[in-house]
């Protein structure tokens, strides 16, 4: 045990589950914010577009407020995306404690995984 399973208790398998959900909702707000900065939108014009302040758009993008899915689908519209959710059932996590030293680097398998379940389009040009 370490010192942060002292105080909170180990790790679940829900706790990892809630984590990778977090990763991903961090990477669709990330490609959202692309979007938007490609097609030289404001956080004012896609706020606009919401129906929410400007400020609120800069919350959302910074992570600070809970994404509920009506306002991703709200903030993808506004910046001209499609945002497909594809929802799995859970698959059992196997933690191993190895030295750093001895994990080979995987590169590219995390995040090709990760985009074939969650993908946002830009629509249009």
């Amino acid at each position: 045990m370490d010192f942060l399973d002292d105080i909170f208790g180990p790790e679940t398998d829900e706790d990892r589950l809630a984590e990778r959900n977090l990763v991903h909702e961090e990477e669709w707000l990330s490609r959202l914010v692309e979007l938007r900065k490609g097609k030289n939108l404001s956080q004012g014009d896609v706020g606009e577009r919401m129906g929410i302040s400007q400020s609120g758009v800069a919350r959302i993008e910074a992570g600070n407020r809970d994404l509920h899915l009506s306002s991703l689908r709200r903030y993808a519209i506004a910046v001209g995306a499609e945002v497909r959710h594809v929802v799995n059932p859970a698959r059992p996590t196997l933690t191993v404690d190895i030295e750093p030293e001895d994990a080979a680097p995987v590169v590219g398998v995390p995040r090709a995984r990760r985009d074939a379940r969650t993908m946002i389009f830009a629509v249009g040009g």
